[in-house]
């Protein structure tokens, strides 16, 4: 009797599998059979170094984020190979810890800004990527417009590279 739930359980499962893996197999087929068009038309990546570089603001929200976001943005402006770009970190009043870590790392690079939300947190994400946008555009008002905008976690690294491939 429990041999027979236990096949049964087993054929279910296998066949569950058979099915949920028919899309990654359908996508695996169409990479197989495209590389060759789309790699002849993918950018040699030498030329994301010749490029001039676009102003790039890249955008962060952050509610109770101070165990990550000293080395989330310590290491973007040490290993990022590319210059013109600012953070916008959207940090709320009633956050001290994640507010004194990013006005630490702005005192040290002018690239990071923090903008605080005029509301206590938690807001919805909405709220503070709008509070973050009105920052940015207070910004470009005085120093000019940013070509590209990026939206980033707090908690991720970024490749030194990534802003040149943006770019």
């Amino acid at each position: 009797m429990i041999y027979d739930i236990f096949q049964i359980l087993l054929w279910v499962t296998a066949i569950t599998l058979v099915i949920t893996g028919l899309d990654d197999m359908y996508m695996d087929l169409l990479y197989w059979i495209y590389r060759k068009k789309y790699k002849a038309k993918m950018p040699d990546f030498n030329e994301m170094f010749d490029k001039p570089e676009k102003p790039i603001a890249v955008i962060l929200g952050a509610w109770k984020e101070s165990s990550v976001i000293g080395r989330t943005l310590s290491y973007a402006v040490r290993n990022l190979k590319y210059k013109n770009y600012r953070f916008f970190v959207g940090v709320y009043p009633n956050d001290p810890d994640t507010i004194r870590i990013v006005k630490e790392i702005s005192k040290k690079d002018s690239r990071v800004i923090a903008c605080i939300n005029p509301q206590n947190g938690p807001t919805t994400k909405a709220d503070n990527l709008n509070s973050l946008y009105a920052g940015l555009c207070e910004y470009e008002k005085v120093y000019g417009e940013f070509e590209i905008v990026l939206v980033h976690d707090a908690e991720d690294f970024m490749h030194p590279f990534s802003l040149k491939l943006y770019n």
